[in-house]
């Protein structure tokens, strides 16, 4: 993040940096089955949950510095509050601004269903299924295995796709 209101040293910016504790689970899920050498089923499902929750935000100093001045922390002459909402308000001296909040918490679910028919030597039908299902919030808490579950729940959308071929044979 980027602010206008930086030391001459950093050419009027201030470039605020965090550390971020993340963490993210998921997993692939493929099943075909072949009813008949005609009829066949494919499955695949794909569930997954992420988090991250920001800390520790500071700046640097200097161009080409490591150190990183860490909001908050003694011998800084800073302060930093974090707010019901997630905001981080930064007191620096005679300067104040608000950090919005990042945190985050996301999870998502892809999922195929094809049901495939070839009732004649090239001519075959196909009944597709698809979801997508999304979710946020800015909780930021670490995710576990019922996130993963949940994902399944969250609100999304449902396409059905039939597409069928049909072989001609040119004499």
């Amino acid at each position: 993040m980027t602010r206008a209101d930086g030391t001459p040293t950093t050419y009027g910016q201030r470039y605020i940096f965090g550390f971020i504790e993340r963490s993210t689970l998921s997993a692939r899920f493929r099943l075909n089955y072949a009813l008949t050498p005609n009829f066949t089923v494919e499955a695949y499902a794909e569930p997954f949950a992420a988090s991250g929750r920001y800390y520790d935000f500071g700046e640097l100093p200097a161009p080409r510095s490591r150190a990183l001045r860490t909001y908050g922390a003694s011998g800084t002459g800073t302060t930093i509050v974090k707010d019901s909402t997630g905001a981080s308000t930064v007191t620096d001296g005679a300067t104040t601004f608000t950090i919005p909040p990042l945190d985050f918490n996301r999870l998502s679910f892809r999922s195929n269903l094809v049901l495939r028919w070839e009732w004649l030597p090239g001519s075959t039908a196909y009944l597709i299924w698809q979801q997508s299902r999304q979710g946020q919030s800015p909780a930021g808490q670490l995710v576990g295995a019922r996130d993963v579950w949940n994902s399944t729940q969250t609100a999304g959308d449902n396409f059905f796709v039939v597409k069928v071929s049909y072989w001609l044979g040119v004499n």
